[in-house]
């Protein structure tokens, strides 16, 4: 069973892949798609990734034998993948999409010869 970290990082990358799709299907490019989504979805993940790792900072000071290592995992695992959701998925997203939608512009330009 996952931990709660990570379903809420899955619960992020649907959203920001959610509000991506729906941009597409307004007719938008990609890249349109990825910065008006970035836009829209930026500002709650941020602030969500940043109030979980600033709730371990006292575990972190404690000196706990226990609870040190595990708020540095739970503070660095945020953070890392905070920077993931907001580079990695967009950009990986525009790769995907450009490369499908060239051969979707190459099939309709071969149908209409």
């Amino acid at each position: 069973m996952p931990s709660a970290p990570e379903i809420s990082d899955s619960r992020r990358d649907i959203w920001i892949v959610e509000v991506l799709v729906k941009h597409e299907t307004e007719h938008l490019t990609a890249h349109e798609a990825i910065l008006l989504s970035a836009k829209r979805r930026m500002r709650p993940i941020f602030l969500t990734s940043a109030a979980a790792s600033m709730g371990v900072i006292p575990m972190m000071l404690s000196g706990s034998g226990l609870w040190g290592p595990m708020s540095n995992v739970i503070f660095f695992g945020t953070m890392i993948t905070m920077f993931f959701i907001l580079t990695v998925l967009p950009v990986s997203y525009w790769l995907v999409m450009s490369g499908s939608t060239a051969k979707r512009q190459q099939s309709t330009a071969l149908e209409n010869q």
